[in-house]
């Protein structure tokens, strides 16, 4: 069977069978409805993108970054990459309110076969997609992953065979650290004609054996499309099973204790008596896209629409985030010279790894999502640079904001003995009064240990501050005593020669700023590690 006749009868059995308005599978009767389908919301403004996205042809699989300025869909549209009928990756960028004339993904992505639909990392770093029966692959449809170097994508590369299996896997969603998949799939295993699974990425890169997500969710019908919101905790997707208002409709699901809610009906006007396949919400949580062959659609194809609000009422907590985001650079670089550093965000509570990225290495921005209620540590570093810490805390209260970090390193000149000399504040923490390192100071020092052996030229300073409060004899005893306590970590426990490390305590004959705030103190309280020689 040809390729492109492959292709048809995939879509035709998972998105055309069983998608009679009228003859839905029943297997959730048993419930109440009203648990199911949400009232009617005649307050939502519903918008076909218009002739720059949308065409004759079929539109789908919306996928928003972050940000909400890149929209990447897929179409079958005609063009130079691909002859009609075959699948292919678009995008379109947003110019104010207004979404640009939309542009084919191009290569190594598209090629003169299909590829499938798309989830993106809210970073737009890394794209997620579905391609048939290649030369790598495992079975009908698989999923792979591209990376974006630059300004380049990085060819595809199949996610292996963990995830994928000798059957149909497609509609793939990445949660917004990068550590979660969920998919689509009729392998065996599941509840009905296609099913939903969950995968899981470790701190080695390697994927968990994906698990069912179970009966909350999948039914004896069809289950596909999903779209994990940006809290990792919402989870939207398509089913043709249940009480429904058309033929495919979109439901939601919520994780919370450990289990997947039984799943609801997001409703009108967000579904319609006709098929909706995909959905996708920016971190903002402000508006939806939805994929729809209702009533509007150019030529009565599938086209993507703008739906504001989203389905808010459909679900009972609310996904709030928060987006840090900005650019690493090269320090006092004119003109500025980005990096393409590697970013480190741990909750400094337990010291466990939120999320490790790259900055991208030809613009040097960084864009992450992040939960309220915690206080983060982030770090960046790049070969020939001194490396970068901070912290910052995020209420639990918080409401949705991006908050901007822009990152400057210092570069490892030779010989580095003239200008400014580079530092880096070092996030150790001392109970009051005293010099002994708690815990969490662990992780930044082992970033220092870590830069201190991969730079054996390198000879620093521990720089021990106090506050303006107190006698200068008191504060500079506590300055030097933590300095010192500093210093021994980093020798003991890195190996590293002590003439190397020298402590110093300046007390409070070095403050930042002046004033009397809180803030302002806790700002000139500081350990610092200086580059004396490098």
């Amino acid at each position: 069977m040809k390729l492109l006749n492959l292709y048809l009868f995939i879509f035709l059995f998972l998105f055309v069978s069983c998608s009679s308005h009228k003859e839905t599978t029943k297997d959730l009767s048993n419930q109440n409805k009203e648990e199911l389908r949400i009232t009617l919301n005649d307050n939502v403004v519903f918008k076909n993108l218009g002739q720059k996205i949308n065409t004759e042809y079929d539109e789908y699989a919306p996928a928003i970054t972050g940000n909400g300025k890149i929209l990447y869909f897929t179409s079958n549209r005609p063009n130079r990459f691909s002859e009609k009928g075959d699948e292919d990756i678009w995008y379109s960028i947003k110019e104010g309110e207004e979404w640009g004339l939309a542009k084919n993904l191009g290569f190594p992505i598209n090629d003169k076969g299909n590829q499938g639909t798309t989830a993106i990392q809210p970073d737009g770093q890394y794209v997620y997609f579905a391609l048939p029966q290649r030369e790598d692959g495992y079975g009908n449809f698989d999923i792979y992953y591209s990376r974006l170097e630059g300004l380049r994508w990085t060819e595809p590369k199949n996610l292996g065979p963990i995830v994928n299996s000798p059957y149909w896997d497609h509609n793939p969603t990445i949660s917004s650290d990068g550590r979660t998949l969920i998919f689509a799939s009729n392998r065996p295993g599941g509840y009905g004609n296609s099913d939903l699974w969950i995968t899981f990425r470790d701190n080695e890169g390697n994927w968990s054996q994906p698990q069912n997500l179970g009966p909350n969710i999948n039914t004896s019908g069809q289950e596909m499309c999903p779209f994990l919101s940006l809290d990792n905790k919402t989870l939207y997707f398509s089913s043709n099973s249940g009480p429904g208002v058309g033929g495919f409709d979109i439901f939601v699901s919520q994780y919370n204790n450990g289990v997947w809610s039984l799943r609801k009906n997001i409703g009108e006007p967000y579904n319609s008596p006709e098929d909706e396949y995909f959905i996708t919400i920016p971190a903002a949580n402000d508006t939806a896209y939805i994929c729809s062959n209702r009533e509007g659609s150019i030529n009565k194809s599938l086209d993507i629409w703008l739906a504001v609000p989203p389905p808010v009422k459909s679900i009972t907590f609310q996904p709030i985030v928060v987006a840090v985001t900005g650019i690493v650079s090269e320090f006092n670089s004119k003109p500025l010279k980005p990096i393409g550093a590697t970013l480190t965000i741990k909750d400094l509570k337990n010291d466990s790894t939120i999320a490790q990225f790259m900055s991208n290495s030809a613009t040097g921005e960084y864009y992450i999502i992040l939960t309220r209620g915690r206080n983060y540590g982030i770090t960046a570093k790049a070969p020939g640079y001194l490396f970068y810490s901070s912290q910052f805390e995020i209420p639990a209260d918080a409401k949705y904001q991006e908050l901007r970090k822009d990152i400057q390193l210092f570069p490892l000149k030779s010989p580095g003995t003239t200008g400014e000399k580079p530092s880096v504040r070092l996030m150790v923490f001392f109970d009051f009064d005293k010099a002994t390192l708690r815990p969490e100071s662990f992780t930044d020092l082992n970033n220092a240990i870590e830069f201190l052996k991969a730079n054996p030229q390198v000879y620093v300073e521990i720089a021990g501050h106090t506050d303006k409060r107190g006698t200068d004899e008191y504060n500079d005893k506590l300055s030097q005593d933590r300095a010192e306590s500093v210093a021994s970590y980093i020798v003991v426990n890195g190996k590293i020669d002590p003439a190397r490390v020298k402590p110093v305590g300046y007390g409070k004959r070095k403050l930042l700023f002046q004033g009397d705030t809180e803030e302002i103190h806790q700002a000139n309280r500081r350990v610092e590690m200086v580059l004396i020689k490098y």
